[in-house]
């Protein structure tokens, strides 16, 4: 016999997956953005442009803002996930 899945265990992973998804999709976008401004940068920095280097690195820093954004909702849906487990099995223990 199946065992039912606590439904607000269920709306609270829905929610975090909503919230990864937006964010990996505007991580797509805003990365594609922010490393074709870098590499354009970084051609004109190859070419002499010596203020070009400075804004690459600028695209870099936001690059990793970006990264560092997408890592944190990873970890949240990771920790949530876990969450939800162990008051499953928990539950199961006190049946």
């Amino acid at each position: 016999m199946l065992e039912t899945v606590n439904p607000l265990y269920l709306s609270i992973i829905n929610i975090f997956n909503l919230k990864l998804n937006r964010i990996m999709q505007d991580f797509d976008k805003k990365l594609k953005e922010l490393w074709d401004g870098f590499n354009d940068e970084f051609q004109k920095f190859k070419n002499g442009n010596q203020a070009a280097g400075t804004r690459a690195r600028g695209f870099l820093q936001d690059i990793k803002k970006v990264a560092q954004e997408a890592r944190t909702a990873i970890q949240e849906k990771k920790k949530v996930a876990q969450e939800a487990r162990a008051a499953m099995q928990e539950k199961k223990k006190k049946k």
